[in-house]
């Protein structure tokens, strides 16, 4: 999935970013690329052009989002 991604510098992801993103979204196969793509346009915006385990930790759902799954 990351592969496919429009970003200039491949994006590797660590265990614990793995595993964050399946608690992050619950495992949710339409949540991950939600927050996949939300990361991709994130690294874009900054120039750093790849996804990190820090950028992973720091998503966080869109503010609709929150208020549906509250």
């Amino acid at each position: 999935m990351l592969r496919s991604l429009p970003l200039r510098v491949p994006s590797t992801l660590g265990a614990e970013a793995l595993k964050a993103v399946i608690r992050l979204t619950r495992g949710n196969t339409a949540r991950i690329f939600e927050m996949m793509g939300d990361l991709a346009v994130e690294a874009i915006r900054s120039g750093e052009e790849q996804i990190t385990d820090q950028h992973v930790e720091r998503w966080r759902p869109s503010l609709f989002e929150r208020t549906i799954v509250a």
